[in-house]
């Protein structure tokens, strides 16, 4: 569960974004007082979010009522960037909804929506040159470690593949074995063919 100081941080960290993105202002208008509720079954913990028009209010809240409830995991929870899956998650039993679906969709479209110039932002306290040499670097960094989880995985699968190449099946494991067996049965047979017929020639 996260302690009410750090719903607190998250609040202020939030309503910086409404700050660098005021266009979220606009696209929140018609949630404005009226609370979305979000129960996060991973954390057992619900936050309610309030926006007032002019900033938005969340809080860890162990009340029901709420004028949409959404009710989730984590990981689901990650996918409502996009406010079109919210019926497919639904559809999915991923996502249990009570209430204004349209609030939830609202919220949803206005987050993903959000369009910050963080370089530019940056270049308001370093200057033009130390910001996009920084955001040049970040880039990079991105790109060499996205690299790096695409060759790891690759490692990983291969291993995997020779792996499995490797362990043999009980069923594969009990198969060989029985044509073992009669390979090794067909070999004593002709064995005493030729061992009959050589005394058939000696005689």
């Amino acid at each position: 569960m996260i302690p009410q100081f750090l719903v607190a941080i998250i609040e202020q960290a939030v309503n910086q974004v409404f700050r660098l993105d005021t266009s979220l202002h606009h696209s929140l208008q018609p949630t404005k007082h009226k609370t979305l509720l979000i129960e996060v079954r991973d954390w057992q913990q619900a936050f309610s979010l309030t926006y007032t028009g002019t900033q938005l209010f969340i809080f860890s809240s162990d009340e029901r009522q709420a004028d949409c409830i959404i009710s989730t995991d984590l990981a689901t929870l990650q996918q409502l960037s996009q406010a079109n899956k919210i019926t497919q998650l639904i559809r999915e039993n991923k996502l249990d909804l009570d209430g204004d679906l349209h609030l939830a969709q609202t919220y949803s479209g206005a987050f993903s929506k959000i369009n910050i110039d963080w370089e530019e932002h940056l270049a308001d306290y370093l200057g033009d040159a130390a910001s996009h040499n920084v955001f040049r670097l970040l880039r990079k960094t991105q790109q060499q470690t996205r690299t790096s989880m695409q060759k790891c995985q690759s490692t990983l699968t291969a291993l995997m593949q020779d792996e499995l190449k490797v362990a043999i099946h009980p069923i594969e494991l009990s198969q060989f074995k029985e044509q073992n067996r009669t390979l090794k049965a067909q070999c004593a047979q002709l064995e005493l063919r030729i061992d009959h017929l050589l005394k058939q020639v000696k005689g």
